[in-house]
C-alpha cells in the first residue's frame, strides 16, 4: 500500500471528517468524505498530490492553472483563423476547446478546429499528423515547427516547449522544479481536425510536450 505523505494527509482528513460531531459540519463532511475518498491512489497520484497541496498553500490556484489555460486559449485559437504572409498552417473557420481533469487525475485538453469548408473542399485537401502538430505547436507555444513542405524544423523541441509553458502559463505560481515538472507531465492533449470532405478528419493526441503527437 502506498504510504506516501499525500495519501496519509487525505486518509487522517477522511478520519478527521468522520469524527466531527457538530450538525452542520457533518453535513458538510457528508459531502467532502465521498469526494476525498473517491481519489483512486493510481498513476495520478502525484499530480493528485500537488493539486492537494496547491489547494492547502493556496486556495485558487488550481482553479488559477485551469483558467490561465482556458483564457489563453481563447486567445491563441483566433491565431488558427487568420493568416498573413505565406500560409504554413490550414485555415479554419472554427476552432474550441474543452479542458478537465480526467480519470487519472490528469489535465486533459481537446482542441477541435473545423477547416474552412469554401477553400478546402475545392481543394479536396487531406489534413496530416504534422497539421494537428501546428494547431498545437501555434497555440501554446506560438511557433510551427514546420517549415516548408511541413518538413519538422529544430525551432521547437520539447525543452523550448517546457520553458514557454512554464513563462507563459506557470510563472505566477510559487511552485519547486519538481513541483513544475510533475505537473508538465500530467498534461495531455487531443486534437482534433474536422474536414470538409467526408472521411479525412484527423485525430492526434499525447502528452502536451511530446516531439510530436500521434
Amino acid at each position: 500500500m502506498d504510504s506516501s505523505p499525500c495519501r496519509l494527509t487525505l486518509v487522517v482528513i477522511i478520519g478527521f471528517l468522520q469524527n466531527l460531531t457538530t450538525s452542520f459540519i457533518k453535513s458538510l463532511s457528508g459531502i467532502l468524505i465521498p469526494i476525498v475518498s473517491e481519489f483512486k491512489f493510481t498513476k495520478g497520484d502525484k499530480l493528485l498530490c500537488l493539486f492537494f497541496k496547491i489547494a492547502v498553500n493556496g486556495p485558487g490556484k488550481i482553479e488559477f492553472i485551469l483558467s490561465q489555460l482556458d483564457n489563453k486559449l481563447i486567445i491563441k485559437e483566433q491565431v488558427l483563423m487568420h493568416r498573413s504572409g505565406i500560409p504554413l498552417h490550414i485555415l479554419y473557420s472554427a476552432v474550441g476547446h474543452k479542458i478537465e481533469i480526467n480519470k487519472k487525475n490528469q489535465i486533459q485538453i481537446y482542441i477541435k478546429g473545423t477547416m474552412d469548408q469554401e477553400r478546402y473542399l475545392k481543394k479536396k485537401y487531406r489534413p496530416k499528423i504534422s497539421d494537428c502538430n501546428i494547431v498545437r505547436n501555434k497555440i501554446f507555444f506560438n511557433k510551427y515547427g514546420y517549415g516548408f513542405f511541413q518538413k519538422k524544423n529544430k525551432a521547437l523541441n520539447p525543452k523550448i516547449m517546457k520553458e514557454t509553458f512554464i513563462k507563459n502559463f506557470l510563472s505566477l505560481l510559487k511552485l519547486d522544479e519538481n513541483e513544475k515538472n510533475e505537473l508538465l507531465k500530467s498534461i495531455y492533449l487531443q486534437v482534433q481536425i474536422i474536414s470538409p470532405v467526408k472521411n479525412d478528419n484527423i485525430t492526434c493526441s499525447g502528452n502536451l510536450f511530446d516531439e510530436e503527437l500521434r
